[in-house]
């Protein structure tokens, strides 16, 4: 262990996670992950060993990895200022974003395949920019989730009353039973497709078991024997929103 600058504030290392750690006199040991980096953060008791927060860790590694991937995910989304020379993606392909203007409607194309073309006019603040580009990406997700709701519902056998999308900060989508509605997160369209359908059998699914136990996995397994890997592609951080 190596101390930090502050008070009370040491390494702990465990694989390839690091936490501060800062003893304090509270009852409980609590973990924060912080933007934007993803830096760890352990509240323990003042007479916590090592070991028990070493036990803590090891046993929350997985959940820790997920909250990273979501902080430095949101952190690069908050940095994205919709100008000449950003990365953008689509279907986990980077494409290069190039800005013109003219005083035409805002439109959004793609050039090849390095390139998205996107067209605003003369005083577009960062907000209306934002928008534009949200509604491209809602367009080609409506589009392909079309198809892929189609194709996956005549194999399942399960009939969908509605599918929607929207923005969503914690999940990649949902489901609500008694609806027979699932909810598509917006920035599936930037995930490549086979992660989008990943999500749209695994909501499609709870229309079968509601919880996540074996006879949901058992689904799963049928219908989509590869959904395990998917699912860790999907959450996987190397592409930012």
């Amino acid at each position: 262990m190596c101390k930090l600058p502050g008070p009370n504030c040491v390494m702990l290392k465990i694989g390839n996670i690091e936490a501060c750690v800062i003893r304090k006199p509270i009852k409980n040991i609590n973990l924060r992950v912080k933007s934007p980096a993803g830096n760890i953060t352990i509240s323990a008791p003042i007479r916590t060993s090592d070991s028990v927060i070493r036990d803590f860790i090891s046993k929350k590694l997985n959940w820790i990895k997920k909250k990273q991937d979501e902080v430095r995910s949101k952190s690069r989304q908050d940095s994205y200022q919709y100008i000449t020379g950003e990365n953008h993606y689509l279907w986990g392909n980077p494409y290069a974003l190039e800005v013109i203007t003219r005083d035409l409607p805002p439109k959004v194309n793609l050039n090849g395949s390095q390139k998205i073309i996107f067209s605003v006019r003369p005083g577009f603040d960062f907000n209306k920019r934002r928008k534009v580009m949200n509604e491209w990406y809602r367009h080609e997700l409506r589009k392909a989730a079309g198809e892929r709701i189609q194709y996956w519902q005549d194999l399942m056998g399960i009939e969908l009353y509605e599918w929607r999308i929207k923005r969503m900060k914690t999940r990649w989508g949902t489901c609500n039973i008694r609806a027979k509605r699932i909810w598509l997160n917006l920035h599936l369209a930037k995930r490549p497709k086979h992660c989008l359908d990943f999500i749209i059998v695994h909501e499609m699914v709870h229309l079968l078991e509601s919880k996540h136990n074996d006879r949901f996995k058992g689904y799963m397994d049928r219908f989509m024997p590869d959904w395990k890997e998917r699912k860790r592609e999907l959450n996987k951080a190397n592409l930012g929103y």
